[in-house]
């Protein structure tokens, strides 16, 4: 979180909103306190519950076949403004 706390906002508070590293914030501070990696989080704790049998952070080889194709509409393009990637390491 240090070397995240010291990284500079990309634009003025109120400026604008983007959705940027709350989401891995969060997805550490899951880990940090459940022990358990965030997918196996997921799975145990909202996935298996709710049936959802074939949710996951990731698509089996088995499975590829199955996922469709987006559209040119649907396509966006996405831009990352702190190109880090946090572990639960860093939350200490």
């Amino acid at each position: 979180m240090k070397s995240l706390a010291a990284l500079p906002l990309p634009f003025n508070p109120g400026d604008r909103f983007e959705n940027n590293l709350e989401v891995d914030v969060l997805g550490c501070l899951v880990e940090a306190v459940s022990g358990k990696p965030l997918d196996e989080f997921f799975r145990i704790r909202i996935l298996e519950p709710l049936g959802m049998k074939e949710t996951s952070f990731y698509v089996p080889d088995n499975k590829v076949k199955r996922l469709a194709t987006p559209s040119p509409t649907m396509r966006t393009k996405v831009s990352i403004v702190f190109p880090i990637r946090l572990s639960r390491k860093d939350l200490i």
